[in-house]
């Protein structure tokens, strides 16, 4: 079973004010992750260096600390006004505070959702990317992975809604 927040989870925490400042931090951490795909030691080591512009869109070029493998993801929205509103430094803790904080945070706000950095990397792939029918090969390039099944076997969930939303579109077709 791959753990990752639904489409309505990950608006709650989106649009969630927290009772703390560190709380508040460490969301936003989370949900940069969530945006972006990337891992808590990414999310530690990235720079402005690592932004480029390509067609007016911000692109994260980095190495995965895992594998050092190169990859470039684009920084959605969400991330960026994540990465604006803290200058291009995000308030990183330790791993092992913030993984206390986030339990804060998914009691807080009744969560019901261990969270943890892999659970955001889980959500940017089967909520972000495949619940917005971004094809599973480009989501396995975006993760820096090297083979997509990695990303298909670990990663990867088709959601109830996104499983309705396409059988609707093949009954259309055939409806004619």
């Amino acid at each position: 079973l791959i753990v990752y927040l639904s489409k309505e989870q990950l608006d709650l925490l989106l649009h969630a004010r927290m009772s703390l400042l560190t709380l508040e931090k460490v969301k936003d951490c989370f949900l940069f992750s969530c945006f972006t795909g990337l891992a808590y030691a990414e999310i530690a080591a990235i720079s402005k260096e690592n932004i480029v512009l390509k067609n007016n869109i911000p692109w994260i070029s980095m190495q995965r600390q895992k594998t050092k493998k190169s990859f470039l993801i684009p920084m959605l929205p969400p991330a960026f006004t994540i990465w604006e509103k803290y200058e291009g430094v995000l308030p990183v803790f330790t791993n092992q505070r913030y993984n206390l904080y986030l339990k804060e945070i998914m009691q807080e706000l009744d969560i019901n959702i261990h969270l943890t950095t892999h659970v955001a990397r889980k959500t940017f792939t089967s909520t972000v990317l495949l619940g917005n029918n971004i094809p599973l090969k480009v989501a396995s390039t975006l993760l820096g992975h090297s083979d997509s099944k990695i990303t298909e076997k670990y990663y990867a969930e088709v959601s109830n809604d996104l499983l309705e939303q396409h059988a609707e579109a093949l009954f259309n077709i055939f409806k004619k």
